[in-house]
Order: C-alpha cells, then sequence, then structure tokens
C-alpha cells in the first residue's frame, strides 16, 4: 500500500470518527434534555425527608416552603457553606415561614452533586428517611438522581424540580447563560454515567 494511500485511510478514520462522535454527542444531549423535568412533580404523599442540593435562592426557597407544607418531614440543605446558619439561609431564600430548627440538618461536607448524593444517603441512613423529596433545579435533577440512586439505591427519591421561567416558557435554549450551564450539566451528567457503568460495559 502506497503512503498517500495510507494517509487517506487515516484521514477518512478520523473523519468518520469526528461525524460519529458528533452526532453522538448531538443524539445524548437531545436525550439529556428531555430528561429535565420542565414541570412540577405531582407529590403523591408526604415524604419523610427534603434534601437540597444547594446552589440558588430558589432550591433553598423551594426546600423551606416544602418543609411548610410537610411539616413533619425533616430536611437537609447539602453543600452549606462553613460558618452559615440555617437563620442565615432562611434570610437569604426569602422564605415565608421559619421551620424549627430541630428538622433541619445542614451539611458542610459537600462539595460537589456526587458528595451531596453520598451526604444525603448518609442523613437518610440516620433518619430512617425512605421517601425522599430531592430539590435542585430542574437541568440538574438528571445527574442529581443518577449520583443518588447510586448512593442511596433503596431510597425512594421524587423530584421536586425548582424550574426557572425559561423553562416554562420553553425559552431557555436562546439564553446563552442557561444553554451553557445546561450544556455543562450535560457533560457532567455523561462522564458520571460513564463512571457508574463503564464496566458493565465490558461484562
Amino acid at each position: 500500500m502506497r503512503p498517500g494511500q495510507v494517509k487517506g485511510i487515516i484521514k477518512k478514520f478520523f473523519k468518520w470518527t469526528f461525524i460519529l462522535l458528533a452526532l453522538y454527542t448531538l443524539f445524548g444531549f437531545v436525550y439529556f434534555t428531555n430528561a429535565i423535568p420542565m414541570q412540577p412533580a405531582t407529590m403523591s404523599s408526604a415524604p419523610q425527608g427534603i434534601a437540597v442540593f444547594t446552589g440558588t435562592r430558589a432550591r433553598l426557597e423551594e426546600g423551606f416552603e416544602t418543609l411548610r407544607r410537610y411539616p413533619d418531614s425533616r430536611l437537609l440543605i447539602s453543600g452549606v457553606n462553613q460558618g452559615t446558619s440555617v437563620s442565615q439561609l432562611i434570610r437569604a431564600s426569602r422564605a415565608r415561614c421559619c421551620p424549627p430548627a430541630e428538622r433541619v440538618t445542614l451539611d458542610y461536607k459537600a462539595q460537589d452533586t456526587a458528595e451531596n448524593a453520598q451526604e444525603t444517603a448518609k442523613w437518610a441512613r440516620a433518619n430512617n428517611v425512605q421517601k425522599l423529596f430531592l430539590v435542585t433545579s430542574n437541568y440538574h435533577m438528571p445527574r442529581s438522581i443518577l449520583e443518588l440512586n447510586h448512593s442511596a439505591p433503596d431510597l425512594d427519591i421524587t423530584a421536586h424540580p425548582v424550574i426557572a421561567r425559561s423553562f416554562q416558557d420553553n425559552t431557555w435554549w436562546q439564553d446563552k447563560v442557561i444553554l451553557y450551564n445546561v450544556l455543562g450539566e450535560y457533560n457532567k451528567y455523561v462522564w458520571a454515567w460513564l463512571r457508574y457503568n463503564v464496566g458493565t460495559l465490558f461484562t
């Protein structure tokens, strides 16, 4: 085989590899966006526990509001900055109520979503929580559930997404900041999925 032919084969190989990867990324992203909840979840029964993966004021507000609706539940706020108190979080969230401090637990250890899930699993076991409402941004929900299912496979999880208006209006893809966040979350979801499933692909 001539050097020119070898070079041509290599170029075709990289060209088709790029095309296949592009198609995989496109269809994977479409699948991911279809998995993002666009409407609030229907609650069939009260939860024993509520977990908030911190990140925005709206998540905190929704967590406190959910505890107000289900006062017999317990609330975990995971990923809180060291030194932050419950009263400070209530003020920051602009929540309408002041929940009893004994029903709220703050997790200062978690630094990312995987650690949020790990700390939530520990808290659920310690408090005998079997039915959990998970509060986080809707585009963050698929990866959060993936991580939590891995850390606590027996936990009954109900997604309780915080949904921005642009998602409700289906205009989120026109907002560069939100689109960037969703693309970043998709990449993180793919890596998390591979981390937990790549071994099974070869068994």
